[in-house]
């Protein structure tokens, strides 16, 4: 299944590159006061599938990286919220999170009036990222009205554990700004699939990075503006015309959040 975790128009945001170029984390929360941990730390990636209202959990998975900001969603009524509990029920730790169901057609350069498309999937699967606490046990996920979604216990023994050694390292691009008001922009790729073509996917990153900066609104916040990228071979699955929607670009949520954890945020 694929997931609109990651979705860009390059005709809107530049020229069409030599392979899938995608921008993860800041970039898709959007503007705001962007915290995180400045350093890595034991993390728990829940996977879900939602289907008709339904919450499903289908994977945990705990690894070493980076916890996002709880950010703020492109569609305000896109607001759910986790919470990690210890076997008593008590809260250890929440996390506010947006499935991306409603996704916005980006207008052609030559028409920015145009109506544009509304998509809302029916089916979508996401990652949804929090501490790995002494204790837990279970989580809880509600809507914005305080509904119950889902509950589960006894995640102990479901958490998959990744190796030790970590996998990936960021890369810094811009690194200008440090505190609680920065906007992160993580550059992954899709289809560089050889070490010797990530040399195309840093040049292609050094690019779009330089188009950003001469921009708005980014033009006119470069010093709080960080760039980052993640150079991987990683088959991201993405596909262009994702929903029936020109040039919107759909990848596997449950293969970019766990990879994209790996760098600040």
């Amino acid at each position: 299944m694929l997931a609109h975790d990651a979705h860009v128009s390059w005709r809107r945001f530049g020229p069409q590159l030599g392979a899938s170029l995608l921008l993860a984390l800041g970039l898709l929360l959007g503007w705001g006061a962007l915290a995180a941990a400045s350093s890595s730390q034991p993390i728990l990636l829940f996977s879900l599938h939602v289907e008709a209202g339904q919450f499903r959990l289908t994977a945990i998975e705990g690894r070493t990286g980076f916890m996002p900001d709880n950010g703020s969603p492109v569609d305000t009524n896109d607001l759910y919220t986790l919470l990690l509990l210890d076997a008593r029920g008590n809260a250890l730790a929440t996390q506010q999170f947006a499935l991306g169901r409603t996704v916005w057609g980006a207008p052609w350069a030559d028409e920015p009036e145009a109506p544009h498309p509304v998509v809302m999937p029916a089916v979508l699967e996401t990652v949804v990222t929090a501490p790995d606490l002494p204790g837990a046990d279970g989580i809880e996920i509600y809507d914005l009205n305080g509904t119950l979604l889902l509950r589960e216990t006894g995640l102990h023994d479901r958490v998959q554990r990744a190796g030790e050694s970590p996998t990936t390292i960021w890369e810094d691009i811009s690194t200008p700004c440090c505190g609680d008001n920065c906007l992160d922009l993580l550059f992954l790729g899709d289809d560089y699939t050889t070490t010797a073509s990530l040399d195309m996917f840093r040049s292609d990153v050094s690019y779009m990075a330089n188009y950003f900066r001469q921009v708005e609104p980014y033009s006119a916040r470069p010093n709080v503006i960080n760039v980052r990228a993640i150079a991987s071979t990683t088959d991201l699955e993405c596909n262009y015309n994702c929903f029936g929607t020109p040039r919107l670009i759909c990848c596997n949520g449950n293969i970019i959040l766990p990879l994209a954890s790996q760098a600040p945020s």
